[in-house]
């Protein structure tokens, strides 16, 4: 895994020097190895962990019941969905699009009788 954040993985005074952006384009990094995930994302503190999954969900949320390990897992849950969405989308934009349009009524003069 060589990648600009491979220091930054276990030590946990390198992650909290990122920026948001970049930690959670670290956590994507992270996230395509499924069975070191967690324990890598361990490094990283609970506010951390709590601030990247509000930027994933594109909203605010409490996590005062959830353990740290539970944090990691519905982090790595909306990272795993949100990139199965990126490969929906691109697969739709790469295939023709069929555009159905709504056929007109045809409509004759109204006869008054």
């Amino acid at each position: 895994m060589e990648s600009v954040f491979s220091g930054c993985i276990l030590d946990p005074e390198k992650c909290s020097r990122l920026s948001l952006g970049e930690k959670r384009e670290l956590v994507h990094e992270i996230a395509q190895w499924p069975k070191d995930a967690p324990e890598m994302l361990q490094s990283f503190t609970r506010p951390e962990l709590l601030e990247i999954i509000c930027a994933e969900m594109g909203k605010e949320r409490k996590y005062t019941g959830y353990t740290k390990s539970q944090m990691i897992g519905h982090l790595l849950k909306l990272v795993s969905q949100d990139s199965k969405r990126s490969d929906t989308d691109n697969s739709l934009a790469s295939s023709p699009a069929h555009i159905g349009h709504k056929r007109k009524r045809n409509i004759g003069p109204r006869l008054d009788n």
